[in-house]
Parts: C-alpha cells; sequence; structure tokens
C-alpha cells in the first residue's frame, strides 16, 4: 500500500513539473515575442522587396529601384513612404501624366495611420489613415513581421497580372550614415 502511494505521488509530482515546463516554455515564447515586438518602433529605411510565388520561387516583377523609409513611433503611428528612383521631374515642372506615372505605374506608397502589433501571431496592422492611393484609406494592411539582426521584414500577399504573391520587403534600422 506504501509503495501504491509512493507511486501516484512520484506521478502527480511528474505531472505537475510537466505543466510547470510547459508553462515555462509559453512564457519564455511570449517574452520573446513581446521583446521582437518592442524592437519595432523606429525609423527603417528601405533595401529590398522580394516577391515570391506560392512554390517559394521568386519572381521579378519589372519597375523602378526604389528609396523609402517606414517609421513607427512608440505611441502607436505609423508612416511609410517609398519612392521610385531617378524621377526627372521636379513638382513644379510636372505633368499630369509625370504626376500619375510616379505614383501609380512607377508603385509609389506613401501612407500613414495608426498600427497594432499582435507579438502571438507576429503581425503588426497598419490602420491607414490618409494614402497616395486612396484605396487604401480606411483599411487595415497586415504584415507578418521578422527581423534578421538589424533588418526588419516586412511581408504580406498580393496579386499581380492575376496571380496571387507573397512580398516581403527589407528595412534597414537608419541610423546617422542613412
Amino acid at each position: 500500500m506504501i509503495r501504491w502511494r509512493h507511486a501516484a505521488v512520484l506521478l502527480f509530482g511528474l505531472i505537475v513539473a510537466g505543466c510547470s515546463t510547459q508553462e515555462a516554455a509559453a512564457d519564455r515564447s511570449a517574452q520573446r515575442d513581446a521583446e521582437l515586438a518592442a524592437r519595432l518602433p523606429g525609423v527603417w529605411r528601405y533595401l529590398k522587396e522580394v516577391d515570391t510565388r506560392s512554390d517559394g520561387s521568386t519572381i521579378n516583377v519589372p519597375g523602378p529601384q526604389y528609396a523609402g523609409f517606414i517609421i513607427y513611433t512608440p505611441d502607436g503611428f505609423v508612416a511609410a513612404n517609398v519612392m521610385p528612383k531617378a524621377r526627372t521631374w521636379s513638382s513644379g515642372s510636372a505633368t499630369i501624366d509625370e504626376l500619375r506615372e510616379s505614383t501609380v505605374v512607377g508603385a509609389a506608397t506613401a501612407y500613414a495611420g495608426r498600427y497594432e502589433v499582435d507579438p502571438k501571431t507576429r503581425t503588426v496592422t497598419h490602420l491607414v489613415s490618409v494614402s497616395v492611393d486612396p484605396g487604401d484609406e480606411g483599411h487595415r494592411l497586415v504584415r507578418t513581421y521578422a527581423f534578421e539582426g538589424d533588418v526588419l521584414l516586412l511581408s504580406g500577399d498580393f496579386i499581380y497580372n492575376s496571380e496571387k504573391l507573397r512580398f516581403t520587403v527589407y528595412w534597414e534600422r537608419a541610423g546617422k550614415g542613412n
């Protein structure tokens, strides 16, 4: 009888220890997720975009080279501005066609609003208030985020030539030299 009780107590202890281990692992995971989310605020400089098909192959979407920034403030605001390089006109001399090409055909991105972070799913949602594309205003742009050193990766889905693609935009934390 005593051995049975000892075995039951030991089994109960192992179950409790297992639960505590699982809870500790979940706590560590939640802490890691929160630490990643805390790295988001700041100024990030555009590096590149990579677009992939569902099979993982990359696609070359034609277009110009780009420059830009995305800014996340600690109090929940976001502003993104990515423009094609090598534009040759100035605001005082631009034609309507040049402006249209720069923002629509040239795939410029410029918007601002608030953002929400979900550390569990590692997503950041941009709540667009104003945008160069009025179709984005009032919408929630959900992006998956990850970090590779000091490089922020933002990913999402889009349709190009009737094909669903996944984009990943690489952003480098901006410093004094960039």
